[in-house]
Parts: structure tokens; C-alpha cells; sequence
């Protein structure tokens, strides 16, 4: 509930909550901030499972199962970090059941409306071959 709008569900509680625990306001995504997030890691357990850890709360999410592209895993581990984002009003649930969501256009969108928050984030995963 967010008083500012008469106590409406606020739809961009995460997005707000984040950017003050220090992701960026991302609003153009061919020059985004390379300087890593303090106090955020993204944890890559043997068994693919993704935990994001951030302050004040740990985790932000726990041991989810995330369907990662192929060969992801090992670029990610030689750069170290990840690219974290963070938005709303990205429509991804109008698309349950309709197969792959054209995310590209929507993350774009929410770039150039101030939806979306990134950061670079201390990547830490089992070791894997490349």
C-alpha cells in the first residue's frame, strides 16, 4: 500500500526499494554504469539455482530454478559479475501462456520512462568449464 496514491497498491514498490539499496536508475541501456553494486551478490549453487543477495534483506530471492541460456554460466564466472535489472510495468504477465515475451522492447520502454534499475553484481558460482 503506498500512501501517495491513496493506498493503492504501489506498483513500483521493488523498483523504488532497490534503488535506494543501491542498483542505478537505468534509463539508457547503451551506456550503463560499470562500477559494481556494494553489498549485492548473485550466489549460483551446483545445481543451477539462483540466489540474490541484497541489503537490508537476505535474499531477495532463494534457490530459484531459472532457465539460463546455454554457456551463460561461464562467461559469467570469467567477468565475475552479472548485470542485475530491476522494473516495472514490463507487461511479462500479460504473456503467461503465449510462449516467450519479446522482453527486449518492453526493458527498452521501461529504460526510457525511468521504470528499470541495474547494477553490476558480484557474480559467485561453482567453478565451471568454459
Amino acid at each position: 500500500m503506498d500512501r501517495s496514491n491513496g493506498g493503492a497498491v504501489a506498483v513500483d514498490a521493488l523498483h523504488r526499494v532497490v534503488l535506494a539499496n543501491g542498483l542505478r536508475l537505468t534509463t539508457d541501456l547503451d551506456h550503463l554504469d560499470p562500477r559494481p553494486v556494494r553489498a549485492w551478490r548473485v550466489v549460483v549453487d551446483d545445481a543451477g539455482r539462483v540466489t540474490v543477495e541484497w541489503p537490508p534483506f537476505h535474499p531477495l530471492f532463494d534457490h530459484a530454478s531459472i532457465d539460463l541460456p546455454a554457456g551463460w554460466l561461464p562467461s559469467a564466472v570469467d567477468v565475475g559479475s552479472v548485470r542485475l535489472f530491476v522494473g516495472y510495468d514490463l507487461g511479462l504477465h500479460e504473456q503467461a501462456g503465449l510462449g516467450p515475451a519479446p522482453v527486449t522492447g518492453r526493458v527498452e520502454r521501461a529504460a526510457y520512462t525511468g521504470a528499470l534499475a541495474s547494477g553490476a553484481v558480484r557474480l559467485v558460482a561453482p567453478d565451471v568449464a568454459a
